[in-house]
């Protein structure tokens, strides 16, 4: 699948949904059956199924995880114990890492390996590659290791620049209603 230029935030939230409820399905987390009622709950509620199952605690987020990140051919890193290269959080701005919420790993050559909580899009990918001048090696990991790690390596800028993001997101949904 290669999204078209006019792909909506949905169109590829779907997408990633349909990759993460195979990987379950694959893993015998949930029968089919459980994962299609899930995914229209979350779709009813404008969430994705991520989200949905996390809220429920229906699977541990770790679980959820490393079943996503075999299935997209990436890995899990657990970050609650990490110590992560110095180097690599120097090479990121506050002001990206905090934006597309991701943490820098460690720094080999050119390629730069990051945790995220969700697989990033090509698109999302080719921005920090530009912003940064780096190759991008992907990881996930639990979201609250990765807002714990900003606030960590980064101080309260990290805590800052992502409420005012939430903000602004918040803003604009709003205005486009």
């Amino acid at each position: 699948f290669q999204p078209t230029l006019d792909c909506s935030l949905d169109c590829m939230t779907k997408k990633q949904d349909t990759i993460l409820s195979e990987a379950l399905e694959e893993k015998g987390i949930f029968p089919k059956k459980d994962l299609e009622s899930f995914l229209k709950e979350a779709a009813s509620q404008g969430i994705s199924l991520q989200q949905f199952l996390l809220s429920r605690n229906l699977v541990p987020e770790p679980e959820l995880l490393k079943a996503w990140a075999e299935k997209s051919r990436l890995s899990y890193f657990d970050l609650r114990n990490a110590s992560l290269e110095r180097s690599a959080i120097e090479k990121v701005p506050v002001k990206v890492a905090s934006y597309y919420k991701f943490v820098p790993l460690f720094l080999k050559g050119r390629s730069l390996s990051v945790a995220v909580a969700t697989p990033l899009e090509v698109k999302t990918q080719d921005e920090i590659r530009t912003q940064l001048g780096l190759e991008l090696e992907v990881h996930l990991s639990c979201a609250a290791d990765i807002a714990e790690s900003l606030k960590k390596y980064y101080g309260l800028a990290a805590d800052t620049l992502q409420d005012i993001y939430a903000q602004s997101a918040a803003l604009g949904r709003a205005a486009a209603q």
